[in-house]
């Protein structure tokens, strides 16, 4: 993990997440990316808006840079102190919306990692909403760390993966081994499934795949089932902080997980967490190389001889 950016609207709870990502810089010896989006003026001239630069608008650019250098500079002294490795702090500031100034500098800095605040459903906010963080986890093809309001960073020991197992998980395991190692963490891959739920001989092979260890180059990583009657209550037993330090899920827009970010499931995912949670894009459930027809009955086969 190279580059993780940060987005921040200086709010309290924007600093949080802040800290965290400093944490995680220091321990990958990453380079932190410190970014506010400033939303522009618009005018009804024609039929779409055009996007003004005016001269007040210049003026409150870098003011948003001194906020910003000035957050970086707190961070350091609070955060560096005891450490010997000073992580590399580079500062933007973009008009436009949040998403697409967000969007550019993923592109432009190969970004490995995105962290926000999260916030209750009903907060008021100068840039990043609820419906701004909905709209972030839609559009953007890179990995979100949702940082709930007032969390501390207590360290990370346990990140607890939900999966419904319908596609090849290698790719998902293998960034967050990448999160992971520098912790040493462990890695909880839990399979939600409902009480009417029966295994096909491909799902099992899957689960014997998630247990090989090898696959991955690192050992610690365990298999869970989660028989439940929805996936709403397995996410929320995953969810305790004396046990999970970040419930890492994929984006998907269908099936399993579709609705989890939106509407009243998403509020109630995002209001009740008392830990961070990574959501990876939906992009992580696709384009993955699956087992050829040979190595599948091989797993097949072992799986019925344990």
């Amino acid at each position: 993990m190279k580059n993780i950016l940060v987005l921040t609207d200086f709010s309290i709870r924007a600093g949080y997440a802040a800290e965290f990502a400093m944490h995680l810089a220091i321990k990958n010896k990453a380079r932190l990316l410190l970014c506010h989006a400033l939303e522009p003026f618009s005018t009804n001239n024609d039929a779409e808006a055009n996007w003004v630069v005016a001269d007040d608008q210049v003026a409150e650019k870098d003011e948003a840079m001194m906020d910003l250098k000035e957050t970086g500079r707190s961070m350091l002294k609070s955060v560096v102190a005891d450490e010997s490795w000073r992580p590399n702090i580079q500062y933007i500031v973009n008009y436009g919306n949040v998403c697409d100034v967000a969007k550019k500098v993923i592109s432009d800095n190969n970004v490995d990692i995105v962290v926000i605040g999260s916030h209750p459903s009903n907060a008021l906010t100068r840039i990043l909403s609820g419906s701004h963080v909905y709209n972030l986890i839609d559009k953007l093809n890179c990995p979100v760390l949702l940082i709930p309001e007032s969390l501390r960073y207590k360290g990370i020991h346990t990140i607890a993966y939900a999966t419904d197992l319908t596609f090849n998980n290698n790719k998902v395991i293998k960034y967050l081994v990448r999160v992971a190692r520098p912790f040493e963490a462990a890695i909880s891959v839990n399979h939600i499934f409902k009480t009417e739920f029966h295994s096909t001989e491909a799902e099992q092979a899957t689960r014997y795949a998630l247990c090989n260890k090898s696959e991955f180059s690192y050992p610690n990583i365990s298999y869970h089932n989660l028989k439940r009657d929805n996936v709403k209550s397995g996410l929320f037993e995953l969810m305790s902080p004396d046990k999970v330090d970040i419930l890492a899920t994929v984006h998907k827009r269908y099936d399993f997980f579709g609705g989890l970010f939106h509407k009243s499931i998403s509020k109630l995912i995002a209001d009740a967490s008392q830990i961070p949670l990574l959501v990876l894009p939906d992009s992580f459930s696709k384009n993955v190389v699956n087992w050829s027809e040979e190595q599948l009955d091989e797993f097949c086969f072992k799986v019925k001889e344990r």
